[in-house]
């Protein structure tokens, strides 16, 4: 084998006149890919990385060059050649500052004392709030005890710089870095303190901030004094802020407008300072959205809020109130929480203590973009970096590797029925460090209704039955109502998503822990740990010090741990199920102020190390409480071609009209909830009718029978269709207030998919999740993965591996069921399938979102198994046979030998059978009888052997024996072993193909036994 080692480079021809350089750094550059200008252009710390790493032969004492570029009269001095620096010692630090308002970045070198540190006021830092290096203890609990959110604000390393050079620094002394800069000379001015009471600083101030975008621009200083040095990067950004909004129509006159934060008109994007450091409850990434309600004579508008909202925090005269950074308004629902597996527990509280695993919020966010997409513009986008800085609130997360920093990308869209804003979020780690038990949890403090009249105490209840998805047959999520009108409209919840929360709940609002108090200069802070993650699974300080928690002595429900389910965990959870706080003698809720509350828990995110992405979102709406409320049973049919009716079963829910009708309709323009009233010729699917006066609370259930002639025809086609169903109710002024109603209202709108293709990659992996790279006996390559396609909602299982069985190999592409091979070879080794790491979804219907289901199954290598698995296989005689042998199916005339698995596993007795005729019978001349091996399975069925067949399965993993005799379950129990007694096992089939082949002689064949378990 020829071996060609090509390394990546590149030759380049030195100009006249170009600068010659000692040869050392001719030498540094061997082996990279810098030319000796590029290379003494680099910040020193690479080039003292490079000579380390490549050449530690030369003397690092030599790095003592960089190149020359300074302009002529500049304040600021750009970096000098044979500039002598202590390359051991140098400091190198990134701030990364958004300049204040007044476009100015402060800094403190670290020397002198830091809890001298006051930052002047109209300047930004980088850090979480200036202040004393060590937060002050507000009291004595154990874990340990709560601090006020202050830390010092991030300083420069100060590198071999001394006392007595601070002293004597001055403007001159910072060297701009032109090569590494992306600002010149021309774009800011430098001021220098030599400080005396605080550390010495630099406050950079940026003459035009417009050249500054969200993601930043860097200057890059050495700063030199009497032989000595550090490095500096001041990575400059300004925030752009757009409060884009957008809006949904619903129909009945109602419109949904969703955005980040309180709506805001439509302003230019902001570029103000957004600085949490002073502000703890101006959360930027809150999604929130209210219905607009159209009067339908006048055209005024009202706002139907669905979360509580409050005027700004911000005090009055404040340049940030009301403008697109202040996002105050929604401060009880607060915004992304982070909490951690292993974190301590927090006690809370006397007596009854909670013991809380701590959620806490970012404390510092960078780099902030919020704008409509500019292709979509319903698409609202907010991009930016999340930090955890405060040493406090890291230990009590358990985190030593440093600050946790998130890059988070949010996308505000339409759901895809339209009716709905859908969340989604992805989450990077860019923290340099594995946060490998990171866990992610939002509480929104749900409050519906318009201004004046908002509803706090809106019970929750279980959502609809999913009919696909991760919650297939769960209630897909939550819903809140109120049963008396006193607000008329409904929020739903959906988290039946791959990127939905495992685990949530409704609840009641469980407000923050915070610890107050002072600092050393008299600047009040809080630390603020939000609650709903317990040890007990409840919250007893928060239901003891709220009015109505007496009638919950227990506690309000929250998470159990960071692996707590919640009422997604409920096994026995039913669709409209009151959640919690059930008044047993009305069966109304005791809830006072509502709330949900949801987890993206440890397991769900899985390992997260630097680099890693996580995805999550849910969905939600706000609609009328007095439409209808149409479910169906499935969201899928697959209609035969014989057809004579279609059924689309499900049922409709009016709260306050007596009567409604349901509609359907076969393709033609999609039916919304804003056209429905308008369409002529609606088609009748059922009239739904109450015996009773409302409130109702009971869904009316349908057969659904499509019988037009001309619409099943069109369905049974075989071709791709959609039903609509849509409801309409009608009105009634006879019924009681406040349920009388005086125009017709639509219900959601659903969508059946009729004949829907799906496919399913069946994939082969080895036990490290590589693709295997199959072949067949005569090696020949096998596809992987093994597509198969059905119609939507098929039942499939291919994790069948009941007796008679086959392998999906043997099957036709449209086969849904059977089993992956037992046994292959890929690459020469033999692989067992590993039957410990079967799909979950291996078995289900066809109802893939996207149309497409992916199964990995997981092979282990055959000598694995350690050969605890053996077996012994007998000579089969089936006698001698008439030529005219009728077609039939003929028993064993003898048999030598024992069919005989043993396993010798003592943790895992479990095993399959399978046989296969490799070799079909055939006599001295070649001649062939194909099919005639068979295998008794069970009665009179009898399984063809020309492909792979499950013949024996033991499923008792925890069997006391070490053997199995397989051939004596062929016969009669307490009977001979002869052809009258056999009741399972090999047969001779003769059939109408094989019959005309039988000639005189002796025909043998090879049945090959191959025994597996999933080791």
């Amino acid at each position: 084998m020829l071996f060609i080692l090509v390394g990546a480079g590149r030759i380049q021809a030195q100009a006249a006149g170009a600068a010659e350089y000692p040869a050392w750094v001719r030498q540094a550059v061997v082996g990279t890919a810098y030319t000796a200008d590029e290379f003494v252009g680099l910040p020193f710390e690479q080039q003292l990385q490079i000579v380390q790493t490549l050449h530690p032969e030369i003397d690092p004492t030599a790095l003592t060059i960089s190149t020359a570029a300074a302009e002529p009269n500049s304040l600021i001095q750009a970096n000098t050649a044979n500039m002598t620096v202590n390359p051991l010692a140098a400091g190198n630090t990134l701030l990364d500052i958004a300049p204040s308002d007044n476009n100015k970045a402060f800094a403190y070198f670290n020397i002198g004392t830091p809890s001298t540190q006051t930052v002047p006021s109209g300047v930004a830092f980088d850090g979480v709030a200036p202040g004393g290096s060590t937060p002050v203890y507000v009291n004595g609990s154990p874990v340990p005890a709560l601090r006020i959110l202050s830390s010092a604000a991030k300083t420069i390393d100060p590198g071999t710089l001394t006392t007595a050079d601070f002293s004597s620094l001055g403007v001159a002394d910072f060297h701009l870095d032109l090569t590494s800069s992306d600002l010149g000379t021309g774009d800011f001015s430098l001021s220098y303190n030599a400080g005396g009471s605080t550390p010495p600083n630099v406050t950079i101030t940026v003459k035009d901030p417009t050249k500054l975008p969200y993601s930043g621009k860097k200057i890059v200083f050495r700063v030199t004094k009497n032989n000595h040095s550090t490095q500096v990067t001041f990575n400059l950004w300004r925030p752009d802020i757009t409060r884009a909004s957008a809006v949904l129509p619903l129909g009945n006159n109602l419109s949904l407008r969703y955005m980040f934060g309180a709506y805001q008109p439509a302003k230019a994007p902001s570029h103000l300072n957004y600085d949490l450091t002073t502000q703890t409850n101006n959360f930027i990434d809150t999604p929130n959205y209210n219905i607009i309600q159209t009067d339908p004579n006048t055209h005024a508008e009202t706002t139907v809020y669905s979360l509580y909202e409050a005027p700004s925090l911000f005090p009055d005269g404040s340049s940030q109130k009301d403008t697109p950074v202040d996002f105050t308004n929604l401060y009880t629902t607060r915004g992304l929480g982070i909490g951690f597996k292993g974190a301590p527990w927090i006690p809370w509280g006397s007596g009854n203590v909670d013991n809380v695993s701590p959620l806490i919020q970012f404390d510092d966010i960078k780099h902030i973009h919020m704008y409509a997409d500019s292709v979509n513009p319903q698409v609202i986008r907010l991009d930016y970096d999340g930090y955890i800085t405060n040493s406090y609130y890291l230990k009590i997360l358990g985190v030593s590797g440093g600050s946790i920093a998130l890059r988070v990308r949010s996308q505000l869209q339409p759901s895809t029925d339209n009716r709905q804003m859908s969340l989604s979020q992805q989450v990077t780690n860019i923290s340099g460090q594995n946060l490998t038990g990171i866990y992610f949890a939002r509480q929104l403090d749900v409050r519906i209704g318009p201004k004046g009249n908002p509803m706090d105490d809106v019970p929750p209840y279980y959502g609809a039955l999913a009919q696909d998805g991760p919650r297939q047959g769960k209630p897909q999520g939550i819903y809140f109502r109120s049963p008396y009108l006193s607000s008329p409209f409904i929020m739903q919840f959906n988290f039946n998503s791959l990127h939905g929360p495992d685990s949530w709940s409704g609840t009641h609002w469980i407000e923050k822990y915070t610890g107050n108090g002072s600092d050393a200069f008299g600047r009040s802070a809080q630390s603020v740990i939000d609650g709903y993650v317990t040890a007990t699974g409840t919250n007893v300080y928060r239901a003891g010090n709220t009015t109505g928690g007496d009638q919950f002595p227990n506690g309000y429900p929250v998470f159990k741990g960071p692996e707590g389910k919640g009422n997604a965990g409920d096994v026995n959870a039913q669709p409209d199920q009151l959640l919690f706080g059930k008044d047993a003698t009305s069966s109304s809720s005791l809830i006072k102020d509502s709330a949900i509350i949801m987890k993206w828990s440890p397991s769900q995110v899985g390992t997260f190390n630097d680099g890693d992405t996580f995805e999550m979102g849910f969905n939600s709406g706000t609609n009328s409480g007095t439409a209808p409320i149409l479910r169906t049973d499935t969201k899928y049919l697959h209609i035969p071609q014989t057809a004579k009716t279609v059924a689309a079963p499900g049922s409709v829910f009016d709260l306050n009209s007596n009567q409604a009708t349901v509609y359907y309709q076969v393709d033609g323009e999609p039916v919304t909830s804003s056209n429905a009233l308008a369409i002529a010729n609606k088609k009748t699917l059922f009239a739904a009718k109450y015996p009773t006066d409302p409130p109702h609370n009971t869904y009316l259930p349908f057969a659904g029978d499509i019988s037009n002639p001309a619409d099943v025809q069109t369905l049974a086609d075989g071709k791709e269709h959609t039903i609509y169903l849509y409801a309409i109710d009608t009105p009634d002024n006879t019924v009681p207030n406040p349920y009388k109603q005086d125009s017709q209202l639509v219900s959601n709108v659903i969508q059946i998919a009729v004949n829907r293709p799906a496919t399913v990659n069946i994939h082969l992996l080895d036990a490290a999740g590589a693709a295997l790279t199959p072949t067949q006996a005569d090696g020949s390559a096998i596809a992987n993965p093994v597509v198969k396609n059905g119609t939507m909602p098929d039942p499939y299982n291919f994790n069948d591996f009941s007796i008679g069985s086959t392998s999906i190999l043997t099957t036709s592409e449209t086969t849904l069921q059977g089993h992956p091979p037992l046994t292959l070879t890929s690459a020469g080794q033999q692989y067992d399938l590993d039957q410990t790491r079967l799909p979950s979804n291996g078995q289900g219907t066809l109802t893939p979102a996207s149309g497409t289901l992916d199964l990995n199954y997981y092979y282990k290598k055959h000598s694995d198994t350690g050969g605890l698995l053996k077996l012994t296989v007998p000579t089969i005689d089936f006698g001698q046979q008439s030529l005219n042998l009728g077609i039939g199916s003929y028993p064993i005339s003898s048999l030598t030998g024992s069919l005989v698995v043993t396993n010798q596993n003592t943790t895992n007795k479990s095993f399959q059978l399978s046989a296969q005729a490799t070799t079909p019978l055939t006599n001295a001349a070649g001649q062939t009888l194909p099919g005639a091996l068979g295998y008794q399975l069970s009665g009179t069925t009898v399984a063809d052997l020309s492909d792979p067949v499950i013949v024996y399965a033991n499923t008792n993993a925890a069997a006391p024996d070490t053997t199995f005799n397989i051939s004596n379950s062929w016969w009669q129990a307490n009977q001979p072993q002869t052809g009258d007694y056999q009741i399972g096992g090999p047969r001779l089939q003769i059939n109408a193909v094989n019959k005309p082949a039988i000639s005189a002689g002796k025909y043998t064949g090879v049945i090959t036994w191959t025994v597996t378990n999933g080791l």
